[in-house]
């Protein structure tokens, strides 16, 4: 089963919430040092090697950033199974129970 989203959709998300959070409560950012984000579902997203530190420009928006740093358009989301037969694979050789009891595992595109 191949289940992906497009990641870009999730920073578009993340933008329109801090957007409409610092619109409501302007001093919010004055004091902010760190985000943390987190979600009920998981995916994984895959950026190209990058030979320089990534600096983000805050007049940009993130996803216009982030889409140039993606290796891939989409990435598989918590219901993709199209590692299975990586899995099979990895189990045979450490054990069933040392890698993969969900056919949900994120593999590094060959």
């Amino acid at each position: 089963l191949i289940r992906h989203a497009n990641p870009l959709m999730w920073m578009e998300a993340i933008e329109e919430f801090f957007h409409d959070l610092c619109n409501q409560h302007e001093d919010i950012t004055s004091g902010l040092v760190a985000i943390s984000i987190s979600a009920q579902q998981h995916g994984t997203a895959y950026i190209r090697k990058l030979s320089y530190p990534h600096l983000w420009d805050s007049d940009i928006p993130l996803s216009d950033q982030i889409c140039k740093i993606l290796s891939r358009d989409t990435c598989p989301i918590w219901m993709d199974s199209s590692s299975n037969n990586e899995c099979l694979e990895m189990n045979g050789i450490v054990g069933k129970e040392a890698v993969c009891r969900f056919w949900r595992f994120s593999i590094c595109p060959k």
